[in-house]
C-alpha cells in the first residue's frame, strides 16, 4: 500500500497555494483624490506607493485602517453574508501588512492581518494577529509517532486518505517504499513553503486572536477559536470546515467537512474529512479516520479509523486502528504502553472493536484477526493477540477447576450469536452516517476478507475435543484467556451458520442479476473472483448444487436471523422491564424497532424475490 502513495499527484492543496500567489485583477497606484479620502477617515500609511489596487476600487469603504510595506487591495463592493447576517465589504480599523485583499471582502476591529492572501468574499471580524512567517510549510510534513518514543513514524500531507496513513505507518515491511513515500514528503514540503499565508474565498475569521501561519480553505469557518497556527485546512462550499468555541488546532492537517469545537485540542495530527473533535477532546500527534467523532477523551500517538465511537472519558495512547467501525467506553483506559522502561508498547485493535466501560488494556495486544469482539465492562485485559472473530471476552463468575486465576473468558462468535441487533444495525448507521466522499469505505460486516477469518477460527476450534476447558497451549488465537467445551461447540455453529448464509446470498445475489436460476451454477467455475469465493464455499459446505433448493435454504436463513435480530433487541426489553417498573411506557420495544421492522421486510422482498426466480 504504502508504495502507492504519490503526495504530489493532483494535490488539491499544492495547486490553490500556487495560484494564491497570481493576482487575479490588473492593479494600479492611488490616486491624489483617493489618498486624501483615505487619510481623510483615519488611514495612515508612511509610503502610499506601495499600496495597489483594482479599477473601480472604492475609498470610502476604507476606514482607520494602517498600512504597513505592499498592499494591494480589490474592489471593495457588495455585501459579506454571515449568520443571520449581511456586513458591507470594506476594511475598518485594522492594520494591513505586506497584504493581498481580494474583492467583496470586509476586515473589521482586527489588530493585523501579515503576509496574508485573503479571498474574494472573506469575512475576517473582531480578530486580533493573523499573521504568516516568511517560509513557513504551514506543517506539512510533520512527523507523528504511533509509539510514543519515536517509532511507527510517518509524516502527513493536506489531502492524505486514512488507507495511505495506515499503509505509511504500518508498510509491512516494506521498507524502501517507505523510504520512497517519505522521500515524497519532502518534496511535497519543499513545494508547500511559502511567504505568504491564504484564506480562500468566502470564509469567515471571526473573534479569533491568533491565526499564524495557516492556510484557509475557501467557506471554511473558524469563530471564536483560542488559536490556529501552522496548519493546513481544507474546506469548500459543499463541505465547509469549522474550528469554532474555544478550539485550539496546531501543527495539523484538517480536512474537509471537520469540526474543531467546545475547548478540544489537536496538536501534530490530521483529521480526515468529516470527523470532529469535541467537547474538550484532545487529539494530539494522531491520525483519526473519516467519519470519527473524539469527545472528552484523549486520543495520543493513535491512528484511529472510521466510525469509531468515542465520546466519553478515555484513553487511547499508541493505538493503531485504522480499520476503526468500533467504540470505546467511558472510562477505557487503552494506554498502558509504558512497561517501567519505556512508553513503547503498541496496541492493535480489530475491526468493529467494542471496548467496555472502564476496560484497561495491557500493552502489547493485537485483534486484527478477531474483528468485532467486545471486551465487556470491567474487563482487564492482559498482552495477547487474539484470532477468534466476533467473541466475548469478559471475567468469569467462576474459574474452572485448572484454570490459572486471572485469565479471562473467551466466547467465539457471541456477538452473532447474542448480539445480532448491533452488528447488523451497526451496517446500516455506517450507511447513513458516511459523509466523506473521497474515502471509499467499506461498510460490510460479511464479506470475504470477513468469512476467511472465520473459517480459520473454524478450523482451529474443530481441531481440539474432548476437554472441559482450553488455553491458549491447545488452541492458538486464544489469547490470555479459557474457553469453554460448551462455547467451543456453539461458536463452531454459529460461525458454520453465518458462513454458510454468506455463501448463500452470493447465489441469491447472482441470479437477481442475471433475472433467472441455470442448473449448472453451483456446478460451473466461475472467472468472477467474489462469485467464485462463495460458489467454492456452497461446494465445501456440503450445501448441495440444486440452485433452487439452496435459494429457499437462503430465504429460512433469512428468517432466522430476522427472529435472532429481534431476540438480541428484546432482551433488553425483559430486563428493563424486570427491573424499571414503567419500562415499556418509555422504552420503543424490539416488535416496533424500525431496524427490526425493516429487516423484517427486507426478508419478505426476498422471499418474493426468490419465488419468482425459482417459479419463473
Amino acid at each position: 500500500m504504502v508504495g502507492t502513495i504519490d503526495p504530489l499527484k493532483s494535490s488539491t492543496f499544492l495547486s490553490s497555494l500556487r495560484a494564491a500567489r497570481r493576482l487575479t485583477f490588473p492593479v494600479r497606484a492611488l490616486t491624489e483624490r483617493e489618498i486624501q479620502v483615505l487619510i481623510g477617515q483615519g488611514c495612515l500609511c508612511d509610503d502610499w506607493s506601495l499600496v495597489k489596487v483594482a479599477e473601480r476600487f472604492s475609498p470610502e469603504r476604507v476606514r482607520e485602517t494602517r498600512f504597513r510595506g505592499k498592499v494591494i487591495l480589490g474592489r471593495q463592493y457588495g455585501w459579506v453574508n454571515l449568520e443571520g447576517s449581511r456586513e458591507p465589504a470594506g476594511i475598518e480599523r485594522t492594520t494591513l501588512e505586506d497584504a493581498w485583499v481580494e474583492d467583496g471582502a470586509v476586515i473589521r476591529d482586527t489588530t493585523l492581518v501579515s503576509r496574508m492572501r485573503v479571498g474574494h468574499g472573506v469575512a475576517i471580524l473582531g480578530c486580533g494577529r493573523i499573521t504568516h512567517r516568511p517560509g513557513s510549510h504551514f506543517g506539512v510534513g510533520t512527523p507523528i509517532a504511533l509509539i510514543e518514543t519515536g517509532g511507527r513514524v510517518t509524516r502527513f500531507f493536506p489531502e492524505m486518505t486514512l488507507d495511505q496513513a495506515a499503509g505509511s505507518a504500518r508498510p509491512g515491511g516494506n521498507v524502501r517504499a517507505l523510504a520512497a513515500y517519505l522521500r515524497k514528503v519532502e518534496a511535497y514540503l519543499a513545494r508547500s513553503r511559502s511567504d505568504h499565508g491564504v484564506i480562500q474565498a468566502h470564509s469567515r475569521i471571526l473573534d479569533t486572536p491568533r491565526l499564524e501561519n495557516v492556510f484557509v480553505g475557501a467557506s471554511a469557518r473558524i469563530e471564536g477559536a483560542t488559536r490556529v497556527s501552522d496548519s493546513v485546512i481544507l474546506s469548500d462550499s459543499e463541505h465547509p470546515t469549522v474550528i469554532e468555541d474555544g478550539a485550539l488546532v496546531s501543527e495539523s492537517g484538517v480536512q474537509w467537512g471537520c469540526r474543531v469545537s467546545s475547548l478540544s485540542v489537536v496538536e501534530r495530527s490530521l483529521l480526515c474529512e468529516h470527523s470532529r473533535v469535541e467537547r474538550h477532546g484532545k487529539v494530539l500527534q494522531s491520525i483519526i479516520g473519516p467519519n470519527t467523532t473524539i469527545a472528552e477523551g484523549e486520543v495520543s500517538s493513535s491512528l484511529i479509523g472510521p466510525f469509531v465511537g468515542f465520546h466519553h472519558q478515555a484513553l487511547l495512547i499508541g493505538v493503531v486502528w485504522p480499520e476503526g467501525k468500533g467504540n470505546v467506553g467511558h472510562g477505557c483506559n487503552c494506554g498502558s504502553n509504558h512497561t517501567g522502561k519505556a512508553p513503547d508498547q503498541e496496541f492493535w485493535p480489530g475491526e468493529g472493536m467494542f471496548l467496555g466501560l472502564g476496560v484497561n488494556v495491557k500493552f502489547p495486544g493485537c485483534f486484527t484477526e478477531a474483528p468485532y469482539t467486545f471486551i465487556a465492562t470491567g474487563t482487564n485485559l492482559a498482552p495477547q493477540r487474539v484470532a477468534f472473530p466476533f467473541s466475548l471476552i469478559a471475567p468469569p463468575s467462576r474459574y474452572p477447576r485448572h484454570v490459572r486465576p486471572g485469565l479471562n473468558e473467551i466466547i467465539p462468535g457471541w456477538v452473532l450469536d447474542r448480539n445480532l441487533f448491533a452488528l447488523l444495525r451497526g451496517e446500516q448507521k455506517f450507511a447513513e452516517r458516511d459523509r466523506s466522499f473521497r474515502s471509499q469505505l467499506e461498510r460490510r460486516v460479511f464479506r470475504r476478507e470477513i468469512i476467511e477469518r472465520m473459517l480459520a477460527a473454524r478450523a482451529r476450534l474443530a481441531e481440539i475435543e474432548g476437554e472441559e476447558v482450553y488455553t491458549e497451549s491447545e488452541a492458538e488465537g486464544l489469547g490470555e484467556n479459557f474457553l469453554t467445551e460448551k462455547s467451543r461447540l456453539r461458536a463452531m455453529e454459529v460461525y458454520s451458520f453465518h458462513i454458510q448464509l454468506f455463501a448463500l446470498e452470493g447465489l441469491f445475489l447472482r441470479c437477481a442479476d442475471r433475472g433467472k436460476v441455470s442448473s449448472t451454477l453451483i456446478r460451473r467455475p466461475s472467472a468472477d473472483p467474489e462469485w467464485e469465493f462463495r460458489r467454492t464455499l456452497i461446494l465445501s459446505e456440503g450445501l448441495g448444487s440444486s440452485p433452487s433448493e439452496l435459494l429457499r435454504l437462503y430465504v429460512e436463513r433469512m428468517k432466522t436471523v430476522a427472529l435472532r435480530i429481534e431476540e438480541s433487541k428484546s432482551r433488553d426489553d425483559q430486563r428493563g422491564a424486570r427491573i424499571i417498573p414503567d419500562y415499556a411506557d418509555h422504552h420503543l420495544l424490539a416488535a416496533e424497532n424500525r431496524f427490526v421492522r425493516d429487516f423484517r421486510d427486507k426478508v419478505a422482498a426476498v422471499e418474493d424475490q426468490v419465488l419468482d426466480l425459482v417459479e419463473g
